[in-house]
C-alpha cells in the first residue's frame, strides 16, 4: 500500500510539472462550466443566474443544459423531510429500491442508482467508491441546504463517469452565505400497525459561520433517525417483516470549511447506517447493519493571474467504506464484506476570458483510487489499485444571433478502455422566448466492485448519447413556462447477470434508453408562488433489454412511473403565517411481486398514487429568528411503494404511512 502511494506521489510532481493549462472534470460547480449563483426569491425565476468560472453571468435561459434550481423558498413549500421528498418534486426523478432496503435514483425513466447519478454536497463528491451508488431517506437535512442545482441530462463531459444522467449539487448554508448560528429540529409522529402512536423521526442539525472581508469559516452537522417504513414488508416467497421494528436510518454528517484570500480547505464525514432485515431480494434471519462510510478532505487555491485569466489547482483525499456490516447476514458475507476505496485526486483548472464573448476552459486530471477487500479481489489479493488520467476543454461564443457550448473530454483508465465524449449547445434567449438545442455524449466509468465481479474481468463503459430541445417562453414577470424534449440511448449498459448458480457478475448487455418530455409552469405573487411540472418518459422505438422490460406494457421500464405531475405552493395568509402545499402524482408502475413453485417472477401492476402534503409555518414567532411549522406529509395516506426497476426478485418496499411533522428553527445573525 506505501508503495502505491508513493507512486501516486511521483505521478501528482509529474502532472503539475508537465500541465500548464489544465481543467477538473469532476470540479465544483464554483469553478467548472456551471456556478449557480442566484438572485433573491422576490425576481423573477427566470432571472436566475449562472455565472461562468470568470464570472461571465447567464441567464437560466442561456445556460447550455437542462437546469434545475431549488431555493430555500421551494424547500419549505415542499415540506419536504430529506432530499428523497426534494428530488421527487422534481421533473423525471423517481425512486427504487435496490437491495438491503436502500433506495436508489431512478431520472427519465432509467434506473441510475448504480454510478450513473453525481451526487455533490458543496462540490464534494457523495457518490460511494465500490459501486457508485447513492443512498436516498433521511439522508442530507432540508434545514442545512441554500439551494441545489440539478443538471438533468449528460454532464459526463465536465464531470466524468458518475455523471452519465445527471449531476445533483447540494449547496449548504454554511458554504454559501451563513453568518451566525442556526439550530433545526425536526420531529415525526406516525401510528404503527398495532394502532398505537409511535416516534418515527427525530432530527437535529446546527450551523455556524462567521466571514470578514478576506476569510470565511463555517461548520455543521446533522445527527437523524428515521424509519423507511411503519409498515409490513412481504417478500417474494410471503415472507414477512415488520418494518417498524426494522427500518431504522441513523445518520451523522459533519461538514467544516475556511476560506483565506483565494485559499479554500474543506472538509466533511458523513456515515450512514440501514438497519434492515431485508435481504437481496428476501427476508433474512436476523437483523443486520449496513453503513455507508465516506469521508472527503479538499483543498484549492484560486489564482488569478490577471482579470482575463484563472488558474486554480486542486488536492482531495476521499476514504469510502461503503455497505459494511458488523453483524453481517451470512447470506451476504461473499460480496459485502469490508470493502475499502481510498481515492487520490488532484487537478488544476485555467480559465480564460479574453472579453465578454469567449470563455476557454481546458485542462486535466488525475486520479489513484487504492482498494482493499477482505474477501479478495480477482487476482487473489487484497489490495488492488487502478489510476485514471482525463483531459478536457470547453469552448464558450456568445455571439448576437446565437451562443454556442463545445467541448469534449478524454479518460485513460489503467483498466478499461479509454473514453471520449464530446458535447455541443446552441442556446438563445429574447425578451420572452428562449431556445435551447443541445446534444452529448457521455459515459458510466465501471466502478471497483463492477470490475471485480465482472465475468472475466471483461467489463467497459457504458456510453450514452443524449439530445435535447428545450423551449421557454415568460408570458409576464411573474407567469413562464418550459418545456423540454429528450432523447437517451444508452450502449453497453453494465448489468448484474445470473446465468445459473455459479455463472454470475458484470456484464455489458447490447442497448436501453428512452425519450420523453417535461413541463414546467411558474407563477409567483405578492402573497406567494405556485409551480407546476409534468414529466413522461416512454421507451417506444427503443431496444429494452430483458432486465428492465415489463412484458405487459412495452412502453414502460420496471419499477419507475412513466408519468408523474408534481406541485408546491406557498401562501402568505396573515402576517408571518404561511400555508404551504405540494402534491406528487405518479401514474401506474410495474414490479415483480412475488414467485411461483417454479420460483418464476410474477409481475403485477400497481395504480397510481398521489402523494399530498400540507404545512403552516410562523415565522418570527415570539422573537425574531424562531421559526416554527406543523404539517402533514401524505395526507391520503397512498404511500406509494418503493419498487425494484430491475428482475432482482426484490418484492416492493413498503414505503412510510401518514406523517405528523413539527419543525422548529431558530437563526441568530451576527
Amino acid at each position: 500500500m506505501y508503495n502505491s502511494f508513493f507512486r501516486f506521489l511521483s505521478y501528482l510532481l509529474l502532472l503539475f510539472f508537465s500541465i500548464s493549462f489544465s481543467a477538473s472534470a469532476q470540479d465544483s460547480l464554483n469553478y467548472e462550466r456551471y456556478k449557480f449563483a442566484l438572485e433573491e426569491l422576490e425576481q423573477d425565476s427566470t432571472d436566475k443566474l449562472i455565472t461562468l468560472a470568470t464570472q461571465t453571468s447567464l441567464r437560466l435561459r442561456d445556460a447550455p443544459g437542462v437546469v434545475s434550481v431549488i431555493t430555500r423558498a421551494d424547500i419549505e413549500a415542499m415540506n419536504a423531510r430529506d432530499l428523497l421528498d426534494i428530488l421527487r418534486h422534481i421533473q423525471g426523478f423517481d425512486f427504487g429500491v435496490d437491495v438491503n432496503g436502500v433506495v436508489g435514483i431512478g431520472l427519465r425513466g432509467n434506473w441510475a442508482h448504480e454510478g450513473k447519478i453525481l451526487l455533490m454536497v458543496d462540490g464534494l463528491e457523495m457518490n460511494e467508491l465500490m459501486y457508485g451508488t447513492t443512498q436516498v431517506g433521511n439522508h442530507f437535512s432540508p434545514a442545512l441546504i441554500e439551494r441545489i442545482e440539478i443538471i438533468r441530462g449528460a454532464g459526463s463531459a465536465i464531470y466524468g463517469g458518475f455523471a452519465e444522467y445527471g449531476v445533483i449539487n447540494i449547496v449548504t448554508k454554511g458554504n454559501e452565505n451563513l453568518n451566525g448560528l442556526q439550530v433545526d429540529n425536526t420531529f415525526g409522529k406516525t401510528k404503527n400497525n398495532g394502532d398505537k402512536t409511535s416516534p418515527l423521526r427525530q432530527n437535529f442539525s446546527a450551523a455556524l459561520g462567521r466571514s470578514s472581508v478576506d476569510w470565511k469559516a463555517w461548520g455543521s452537522v446533522f445527527k437523524g433517525s428515521a424509519l423507511r417504513s411503519n409498515q409490513t414488508f412481504v417478500d417474494g416467497l410471503g415472507n414477512t417483516v415488520d418494518m417498524s421494528q426494522n427500518s431504522l436510518i441513523e445518520t451523522f454528517t459533519a461538514q467544516a470549511g475556511i476560506n483565506y484570500k483565494g485559499l479554500e480547505i474543506r472538509a466533511l464525514w458523513d456515515n450512514y447506517v440501514n438497519n434492515t432485515k431485508v435481504g437481496f431480494a428476501y427476508t433474512a434471519p436476523n437483523r443486520f447493519q449496513r453503513i455507508f462510510q465516506t469521508g472527503v478532505l479538499d483543498a484549492r487555491y484560486i489564482f488569478n493571474l490577471n482579470d482575463k485569466l484563472t488558474i486554480v489547482p486542486r488536492f482531495s483525499y476521499t476514504y469510502s467504506r461503503p455497505w459494511h456490516s458488523p453483524n453481517m447476514d451470512s447470506l451476504d458475507a461473499n460480496v459485502f464484506s469490508n470493502l475499502i476505496v481510498q481515492r487520490f485526486r488532484t487537478n488544476v483548472t485555467s480559465n480564460y476570458q479574453p472579453n465578454q464573448t469567449i470563455n476557454i476552459t481546458v485542462g486535466s486530471e488525475f486520479l489513484y483510487d487504492d482498494c482493499y477487500n477482505e474477501k479478495l479481489f480477482f487476482n487473489n489479493k487484497e489490495y488492488i489499485n487502478f489510476n485514471n488520467i482525463a483531459f478536457f476543454s470547453q469552448f464558450f461564443l456568445k455571439t448576437k444571433w446565437v451562443n454556442i457550448t463545445a467541448g469534449a473530454r478524454y479518460d485513460n483508465h489503467s483498466f478499461y478502455r479509454s473514453t471520449f465524449v464530446p458535447r455541443f449547445g446552441l442556446t438563445k434567449a429574447w425578451e420572452k422566448l428562449h431556445l435551447k438545442l443541445l446534444y452529448s455524449n457521455a459515459f458510466r466509468a465501471p466502478s471497483v466492485q463492477n470490475i471485480n465481479l465482472s465475468i472475466n474481468q471483461s467489463i467497459k463503459p457504458e456510453l450514452t448519447t443524449v439530445a435535447e430541445l428545450e423551449i421557454g417562453y415568460v408570458f409576464s414577470p411573474n407567469f413562464s413556462t418550459t418545456i423540454n424534449f429528450y432523447d437517451i440511448t444508452t450502449k453497453d449498459p453494465i448489468i448484474y447477470f445470473v446465468e445459473s448458480n455459479t455463472v454470475e457478475g458484470y456484464t455489458n448487455e447490447s442497448e436501453t434508453g428512452t425519450r420523453g418530455a417535461e413541463l414546467e409552469f411558474r407563477y409567483k405573487g405578492k402573497k406567494g408562488f405556485i409551480e407546476v411540472n409534468y414529466s413522461y418518459y416512454t421507451t417506444a422505438g427503443k431496444t429494452v433489454i430483458n432486465t428492465f422490460a415489463v412484458s405487459e406494457d412495452k412502453n414502460q421500464l420496471l419499477g419507475l412511473a412513466p408519468q408523474k405531475l408534481s406541485l408546491w405552493a406557498n401562501r402568505s395568509i396573515y402576517k408571518n403565517l404561511k400555508l404551504n402545499t405540494s402534491l406528487v402524482w405518479l401514474s401506474r408502475r410495474y414490479a415483480y411481486n412475488s414467485e411461483n413453485e417454479n420460483g418464476e417472477l410474477i409481475l403485477k401492476k400497481f395504480d397510481a398514487n398521489t402523494l399530498f402534503n400540507i404545512s403552516l409555518m410562523y415565522k418570527d414567532f415570539l422573537r425574531d429568528g424562531i421559526n416554527i411549522s406543523l404539517g402533514v406529509q401524505d395526507l391520503f395516506n397512498q404511500s406509494p411503494h418503493f419498487m425494484q426497476p430491475y428482475d432482482g426478485a426484490h418484492a416492493p418496499l413498503p414505503n412510510l404511512s401518514r406523517e405528523f411533522i413539527f419543525r422548529i428553527n431558530y437563526d441568530v445573525n451576527w
